[in-house]
């Protein structure tokens, strides 16, 4: 497993039980796995999907962590089978010691798989959604909302978006509760946390400020958490904010207005995550 790096303030470790990935959509230009591994990892393609069975159980349960899952990969690419997907929940419902982070822009394919799930086994009701996972999709622009639309559809308990890189305003009304108090009476799925942040790197396109304060706004009327991870390589000029500089030429950081947003719901004390005892997991055909 890898430790948290500087730049990731959300989790502890990664877990890559999948190396390797495809470009699907435009958020996937400049993705930063590629980047990494062309750097260190010059033996083989990125394009190229890796399974790790070997890293499967390779879990360290000395103290609660919050685990990104595939950092360098996508678990629903559809190179993974179903059975080897099952294998890696069926990990993250025996260790319930930890929050594990799942982000898809597979959104179709994670439906899928979970109707899958459905009609292979039977007690299924048994095990999802499990309390310690949140499953998530990036909507980089409003061309692909529809991954929400298939998220909506997942058994997950926790459900957050990733507007990463932020390619225009994206605009997440439909799928925030307008109605925090009654939630609970409702019949309504809804996001429990929305990501924002810019795209880093070479070549990174640039995020407008108004942009982000669009989707601070929306999560603020419906209190919904929201986490502004990065302005990326580009943030707005401290006198001018029309004018878009290079991030490393002003001391603005992560802060939206003066402010740093770091609503992250998943973040618990080590009492509440205390291991429990917990069914068998399944198995797997």
């Amino acid at each position: 497993m890898n430790k948290r790096k500087k730049d990731s303030q959300w989790w502890d470790d990664s877990w890559n039980p999948v190396t390797g990935c495809t470009a699907v959509s435009e958020g996937c230009a400049h993705c930063y796995a590629k980047a990494i591994h062309n750097r260190f990892y010059q033996s083989g393609k990125f394009e190229k999907i890796v399974l790790h069975p070997e890293r499967i159980s390779k879990i360290d349960n000395t103290k609660p962590k919050v685990i990104f899952v595939n950092s360098m990969s996508d678990l629903f690419h559809e190179k993974v089978p179903f059975e080897f997907i099952t294998e890696v929940f069926s990990v993250m419902q025996r260790n319930p010691l930890h929050v594990f982070v799942l982000l898809t822009k597979r959104a179709k394919r994670m439906e899928e798989y979970f109707t899958w799930v459905k009609e292979t086994y039977s007690e299924w009701r048994l095990f999802y959604p499990l309390e310690n996972v949140w499953l998530g999709v990036t909507v980089e622009n409003n061309d692909h909302r529809n991954r929400l639309n298939a998220l909506m559809n997942t058994p997950a308990k926790h459900r957050f978006v990733s507007v990463e890189p932020m390619l225009e305003a994206v605009d997440l009304g439909d799928y925030l509760c307008r109605d925090w108090i009654n939630k609970k009476l409702t019949l309504g799925v809804y996001l429990d946390l929305v990501i924002c942040g810019g795209e880093s790197g070479p070549g990174a396109r640039l995020m407008r400020p108004e942009w982000a304060r669009v989707l601070r706004d929306q999560c603020v009327e419906s209190n919904t958490p929201f986490f502004f991870k990065q302005w990326g390589e580009w943030v707005p000029d401290m006198i001018d904010e029309s004018v878009m500089v290079r991030s490393r030429s002003t001391g603005i950081g992560r802060k939206l207005d003066g402010v740093e947003w770091n609503e992250l719901p998943w973040i618990k004390n080590e009492e509440s995550m205390a291991p429990t005892e917990v069914q068998l997991p399944l198995e797997v055909k």
